[in-house]
């Protein structure tokens, strides 16, 4: 395993090296067993938390722009059929917003 260790290695390099060379447990003269008792019970993750945040913020969100001229302007907008300034920002705005959502999913997903 040194001569590896003075290379430039890549992500996929270094987890072939690890899973090859770390199969063989570490001896720690029985730590992990008594710690592992020791531990808080792993916490369950809530399912419905998350979409309900995400519903509520959107909903919170609808509300405080209401009164906004942008809003009001695009929905005439859209309920005319056209494409105007109004509804083309709130339509980029909406795009970036899913877009940035996706990237953080991404992001926690790894």
């Amino acid at each position: 395993m040194n001569e590896h260790l003075n290379e430039h290695l890549s992500d996929s390099q270094l987890d072939e090296l690890l899973r090859r060379d770390g199969l063989e447990a570490v001896a720690d003269e029985g730590f992990t067993a008594r710690l592992m008792p020791r531990l808080p019970p792993r916490r369950r993750r809530r399912a419905l938390g998350l979409p309900l945040a995400a519903v509520l913020g959107a909903l919170l969100t609808w509300g405080a722009l209401l009164p906004s001229s942008l809003l009001q302007g695009a929905a005439r907008e859209w309920a005319a059929g056209e494409l105007g300034a109004s509804l083309g920002l709130v339509y980029l705005g909406l795009l970036g917003v899913g877009l940035l959502s996706c990237a953080w999913a991404l992001e926690e997903a790894e």
